[in-house]
């Protein structure tokens, strides 16, 4: 179990990433790269962006293996919070009363 505030984080301390838990509201970006080598140029090292939970991961959309070999490990990571004004789509609450915790969906997806 590893939690994150909002900022860039190293490597997260974890062998292996079965599930990601991100809160409505929040951006998650992984990365194949140190934190501090991060610019402009390292567009092509992004591994994922993750905007809701995942049961799985690697999963579908985000896996980067071919065939049976793992694909490049997570370096860095980056927690960012998304602007309200940004946020166009739907608040499921899986509780009567809008209570439990919120998930997002952006339209269209």
């Amino acid at each position: 179990f590893a939690a994150y505030r909002e900022g860039d984080h190293g490597a997260p301390p974890l062998k292996r990433v079965g599930s990601i838990r991100v809160p409505a509201g929040i951006r998650v970006t992984l990365r194949a790269v140190e934190a501090s080598e991060t610019d402009s140029h390292s567009f092509g090292a992004i591994l994922a962006v993750l905007k809701r939970d995942t049961r799985t991961f690697p999963h579908a959309d985000t896996d980067q293996r071919a065939g049976s070999t793992a694909g490049p490990p997570v370096k860095s990571l980056s927690v960012r919070r998304i602007k309200d004004t940004d946020m166009h789509g739907l608040w499921v609450y899986f509780e009567p009363n809008f209570q439990g915790r919120p998930q997002f969906f952006e339209s269209g997806s």
